[in-house]
């Protein structure tokens, strides 16, 4: 599964999009061929080989529903790969839009607008721009998004509005916070603690779980370093990240204090 990950995520953001439907186009028609086939079987033909025709149609439904299953599944895995592995921002948008202008379903098309205004307002905070991303976090409706997903959503909604907030020198909203699961809600409080000037050493236990969150991390031990006045071992943490996506605004400040 992660091959086939890697493989499509090397495509195009729309045309990503556009395979994972056609998968799903295509395992749905195949579905439907073989239910007309197994009641024409059913009607038609009344043998040995009718009986083994309809375990070999059985077979194949039950495969098409897998292949539809899977190209379903595989979808958010795709998408935080672009975000989070390649650190493509320009095609994890373009898939964003993808999702939503292709959609046909009414309530999924509105879900999707929401997902997509939440995928905005992450790139904007990644690019640095805190104040146009809280702007866009605020304007996202959370009833538009189903129950199931609602809870994951919105904590990725709280992490990155309180954090524009922090950069933003705003009052943060400490009863959102409890939105935050345990590791999240550590790292923020890291970051907190870090950006207001302090040192924290809990920076230095919080794990990496992809690439992007290794770059981000990494920065803000740099900072911690800062903070405490070591700055050999600062510049030491800039440079591991430096020659990074430099439309990270992690990667960008960090270049500016290794030149300063």
């Amino acid at each position: 599964m992660n091959k086939f990950i890697s493989n499509i995520s090397s495509k195009y953001g729309k045309e990503i999009v556009k395979t994972l439907r056609r998968g799903q186009y295509f395992a749905v028609l195949t579905a439907i061929i073989i239910l007309v086939l197994t009641l024409w079987i059913n009607a038609v033909l009344e043998n040995e080989l009718a009986k083994f025709l309809l375990l070999l149609m059985m077979f194949l439904a039950i495969a098409s529903l897998l292949i539809l299953f899977f190209f379903r599944k595989v979808q958010k895995p795709i998408m935080d790969y672009i975000l989070n592995e390649l650190i493509d921002l320009s095609k994890y948008l373009a898939a964003l839009d993808e999702l939503y202008n292709g959609e046909k379903n009414r309530r999924a098309k509105k879900e999707y607008l929401q997902i997509q205004k939440l995928g905005y307002a992450q790139v904007s905070f990644l690019q640095g721009k805190f104040s146009e991303s809280l702007e866009v976090l605020d304007k996202i409706d959370f009833t538009k998004i189903s129950p199931s997903h609602r809870r994951f959503y919105t904590q990725y909604k709280v992490y990155y509005s309180e954090l524009s907030k922090l950069y933003l020198n705003r009052e943060v909203t400490t009863e959102d916070l409890t939105y935050l699961d345990g590791e999240t809600r550590k790292l923020f409080n890291a970051v907190t603690n870090i950006l207001q000037g302090n040192s924290d050493s809990e920076i230095e236990t919080i794990p990496q779980s992809n690439k992007l969150s290794k770059i981000a991390i990494t920065y803000y031990r740099g900072l911690n370093q800062v903070n405490q006045g070591n700055i050999d071992q600062a510049k030491t943490y800039f440079q591991e990240i430096a020659q990074q996506n430099s439309e990270l605004f992690y990667v960008r400040e960090a270049k500016q204090f290794l030149e300063s």
